[in-house]
């Protein structure tokens, strides 16, 4: 069963990378009152069994859903939204995070996933806008199963350049 936490689960070491700021946008509060909402009783973390994809709604093109592997830890796409696939270029579906190109909207995706499973809880990425590429934040939620966080939760917001102001 998920460890029992006093607090809601949200990260908030200034230590910690890929630390959840305080204020993450409607989008990212939005999905994460759903996360919140699988928790069954004092569990710290849903169930990977009670997460439904088709509850989305519009934000399943920006969603992947990624298996986490132990020993050796490793992170496979088992759900990739179009949005997602779109923006990175290829398909990810059934594919290791670590077996494919560094570039948007995966910068630091294995590294995220680490701290996400480590530190049992939430972590947030942004990317800002540069000359080269497009502005873009991404949320991972950890879930439960097999007595460990079998699978993380990811969602993207990706921002036009009009949109940064």
């Amino acid at each position: 069963m998920p460890p029992a936490a006093a607090d809601t689960g949200i990260a908030k070491s200034t230590g910690q990378p890929f630390a959840m700021p305080d204020f993450v946008g409607a989008k990212f509060a939005a999905l994460r009152g759903y996360w919140n909402s699988l928790r069954r009783g004092n569990a710290h973390i849903p169930f990977t069994d009670d997460f439904v994809p088709s509850t989305l709604g519009k934000m399943a093109a920006d969603f992947a859903l990624v298996h986490v592997f132990q020993n050796p830890q490793g992170f496979r796409f088992e759900l990739t939204g179009a949005h997602v696939e779109q923006v990175y270029g290829d398909e990810l579906g059934n594919r290791f995070a670590d077996e494919l190109g560094f570039r948007a909207p995966l910068d630091y995706f294995v590294a995220q996933c680490a701290t996400t499973v480590e530190c049992a809880a939430p972590t947030f990425y942004h990317r800002p806008h540069t000359a080269g590429s497009a502005e873009y934040r991404r949320l991972m939620l950890p879930l439960w199963g097999d007595g460990r966080i079998n699978a993380i939760l990811t969602v993207f917001d990706f921002r036009k350049a009009s949109d940064a102001a």
